[in-house]
């Protein structure tokens, strides 16, 4: 059978916005109800995946359909990676020794649970924490809450000399993430997206200054693999620059927009403010007149702050994940996919089903990823970090980090908007993978407790349960 073909009329998704065709996309799943459809458009041809039950059918298919060749296409369309480089990085796409897998294995190394991790981690969040000892009384909070945890992020990650430390760096940075997409379409970058390209230059510039001066000494383990890799292949240094450059979006981007909702959704309701704080403060100890707060505790004993981030993410992320078709593939025995088109799996038509989640799959509901029968859903449906062989592999690096945030924040501040109710609902849809606030909300920073704190792991890193993957295999939904 042959995937229903919706036309492209239809859709006309070339005058789409990103928010637009997120809309379009979950029309069309209500409107049809089909687990697969097709979008024709000039030149391609697009599968859209709405059934749940066909992702780990996809995800299974590794080498026909396969990621390697998008982020082939990104290392040229985005990074602007040469042509000699682009040999290198190309060669055996879809093959476990082709670059792209072994990137990915070198990226996951520095940071899987383990002491890699447990090292990256208690930097960021004790640098998070210093930081807290300078903060305003006002801030606007998207911007605060952005800030904070691309300081954390990249001074964690590249140490001492971190390159996001130069205001220059951080400015083309927003540049750069705001033409991505434009980017990756490969569409006259040099008229449509002239400052993203201006943006890219002084960060790559900025990476080739790092490495010059062997920066990575002092870095972690994590950059130290993303440096090595390509460098023993001959890849140019500028090219590992540009491909750093676009690591950089991957890092952070998304984890300031799920700070600012975590931190929104917590403070603006009274409820979860209560349970999540009533719930935190027993993970602090006081000693010598000073807190400390363990956050191996928060990770393992905090199910209803663990349960609101979540519910952020099911809420706010927006991405696809992507697939290209190498081969002709049946897929699930039944689904004709064809060679040389794109397979999407877009999170927002997973994370508003209703079959997956019930009939308040468009509600903010904090405690729908406890474990109770009652709040039972299919965890397939969670797509905030992707799936498979393509799962974010630094959604433990990322959900830790928020986690402290947000827990130091419930128990050293109380916030509330400078004027007015909280606003529950303008939000963009133009970063990537997340929504972002309409516009951004002026926020009043209360002191609850003036104690020194300090932030504590009583034991080594343990993986959270934030994907499928992440859960035991009998607790997992085909």
């Amino acid at each position: 059978m042959v995937a229903k073909r919706v036309s492209y009329k239809q859709i006309q998704l070339q005058q789409s916005r990103m928010d637009d065709c997120a809309n379009r996309v979950n029309l069309f799943r209500d409107k049809y109800k089909l687990p697969i459809y097709t979008l024709r458009l000039p030149g391609s041809r697009l599968y859209v995946i709405n059934d749940t039950g066909l992702i780990p059918v996809l995800q299974r298919q590794i080498r026909t359909l396969s990621i390697s060749p998008i982020i082939v296409r990104i290392f040229s369309h985005f990074m602007g990676i040469s042509e000699p480089a682009l040999d290198i990085m190309g060669r055996d796409p879809i093959e476990d020794s082709g670059f792209v897998h072994q990137m990915t294995i070198g990226t996951t190394k520095g940071l899987a649970p383990g002491p890699n991790l447990d090292d990256l981690n208690a930097k960021a969040v004790n640098i998070l924490n210093a930081s807290l000892e300078h903060t305003p009384t006002r801030v606007k909070m998207f911007q605060w809450a952005s800030h904070e945890i691309m300081m954390a992020t990249t001074n964690a990650v590249y140490g001492p000399r971190n390159p996001f430390k130069d205001p220059a760096v951080r400015a083309a940075y927003y540049k750069l993430e705001g033409g991505l997409l434009t980017l990756v379409t490969g569409f006259l970058p040099s008229l449509v997206a002239r400052e993203a390209l201006k943006a890219r230059r002084i960060i790559t510039e900025a990476f080739v200054k790092y490495f010059a001066e062997n920066s990575l000494e002092e870095a972690s383990v994590y950059a130290r693999n993303r440096y090595q890799y390509p460098s023993s292949l001959g890849v140019p240094v500028e090219d590992i620059a540009k491909m750093e450059t676009g690591g950089s979006i991957g890092l952070i981007s998304n984890t300031m927009p799920a700070t600012f909702w975590t931190l929104y959704h917590i403070f603006s309701d009274p409820a979860v403010l209560e349970d999540c704080h009533e719930e935190v403060k027993k993970a602090v100890r006081e000693r010598g007149g000073e807190n400390y707060l363990d956050l191996a505790y928060v990770k393992s004993c905090c199910p209803l702050l663990v349960s609101t981030m979540q519910e952020a993410f099911r809420v706010h992320s927006i991405g696809m994940s992507v697939r290209a078709v190498v081969e002709d593939h049946l897929l699930g025995g039944e689904y004709l996919l064809k060679k040389g088109s794109t397979v999407l799996i877009p999170s927002t038509v997973q994370h508003n089903s209703s079959t997956a989640w019930g009939k308040n799959a468009n509600d903010f509901y904090h405690k729908r990823f406890l474990k109770k029968p009652k709040t039972k859903h299919n965890p397939v449906a969670f797509r905030a970090f992707g799936g498979g062989s393509t799962l974010c592999p630094g959604r433990h690096f990322a959900t830790t980090e928020i986690l402290a945030f947000a827990s130091i924040i419930l128990l050293r501040f109380d916030i509330k908007p400078v004027k007015g109710p909280w606003d529950t609902k303008l939000y963009k849809e133009t970063n990537a993978a997340f929504r972002i606030p309409n516009h951004d909300i002026d926020v009043e920073l209360f002191l609850r407790d003036c104690r020194k704190w300090h932030i504590i792991f009583s034991e080594p890193g343990k993986p959270m349960e934030i994907s499928t993957e992440d859960l035991p295999s009998t607790s997992k939904e085909a």
